[in-house]
Parts: structure tokens; sequence; C-alpha cells
């Protein structure tokens, strides 16, 4: 079934409605550049958001405020989290260059690299800090029982004790 939008442009052709004094191209190209834009927007705010939130506990993190400014920005530069991409989607033409420069599908893809990228700067600052800094991955799997949390319990204390002795650690 074709789309309302697709009917318009149907129904100027086929009543020769381009001779009109009104143009209804207009409103048919408006349509069309106005679902890309909201979808753009909408994964930009997305985006926008985790930026802020992944910002917000970064900075609140000891380690990040004992670091200069200087060294913040030199670890958020390196991580490619320096800023917030702006995103100009106002006139047809803005929509169609910020599209070619990242699509809608890449947004998302941005978006769940974040807490990974604000992770490798926290883990940065703690090394400035503290050189000896450690990053230790937790396991993972699926827990069903009471034992099954209190083994994961102590293999990890176990584990997390034997690596503190080489220096601190930070758990991702």
């Amino acid at each position: 079934m074709p789309a309302p939008k697709s009917k318009q442009a149907d129904a100027v052709k086929s009543e020769r409605r381009l001779l009109d004094a009104s143009d209804p191209v207009l409103e048919i190209l408006k349509a069309a550049v106005d679902a890309p834009r909201a979808a753009l927007t909408g994964v930009h705010t997305e985006y926008e958001k985790t930026y802020t939130e992944q910002t917000a506990a970064l900075t609140a993190g000891d380690n990040w405020k004992k670091l200069k400014a200087d060294q913040q920005k030199q670890i958020l530069a390196d991580e490619g989290i320096d800023g917030l991409p702006a995103l100009d989607v106002g006139s047809g033409a803005d929509l169609i260059h910020t599209l070619e420069q990242t699509a809608s599908p890449a947004w998302k893809t941005e978006t769940d690299a974040l807490p990974q990228q604000f992770a490798r700067a926290a883990m940065a600052a703690a090394k400035l800090v503290e050189p000896k800094t450690q990053c230790v991955h937790l396991s993972s799997g699926a827990l069903k029982t009471e034992q099954d949390v209190r083994a994961w319990l102590a293999d990890t204390e176990k584990d997390l004790m034997a690596t503190m002795k080489d220096g601190p650690i930070v758990v991702s």
C-alpha cells in the first residue's frame, strides 16, 4: 500500500497539478525531509543523553578530580569524547550533509560505544593518579540460585584479592 505522500505525488502527476498556481511539490518535499530529520534528531538526542550521563559519572570520580585540566582534556581527546557533536538539520541541504557524515544507524553504534570510551577515560585517569592501577574484568554468566551467587562472589573475591597484591584495581 503506497504511503499518503506517495498518493499525493501520484495525484500531482495524474491530475497535472504541476501547472497549478499553488505548488504541491513543496508540501511533498517538506514531508520527505521531515521524517529523516525527526529520526536523526531522535538518535542524536539519545546520544546526547548517554554522553551527558557518562560525563557526569566520569567527572564525579575521585581520580578525575585529582587531574589537571590539561590532563583531563587530553584523555577525553585520546578517547574521542572531547565534545558533543553538533547536529545541523535546519535545511534540507544541511540534513543531507549531516546524513552523509553520520547516518542514523551509525548514531546508535556511536551511542553504544560511549560507555566503553568513558570507561577507558576513567582507567587512564586512574593510571595517571596511580600508575600501577590495573583493569579487572569480572566474569559474567547466568546465576540461577543463591548458591550460584555465593560461589561467584567467593571466586570473584579471591581473584580480586590476588590481583590487588600487584596494585590498585579498577573493575569494569
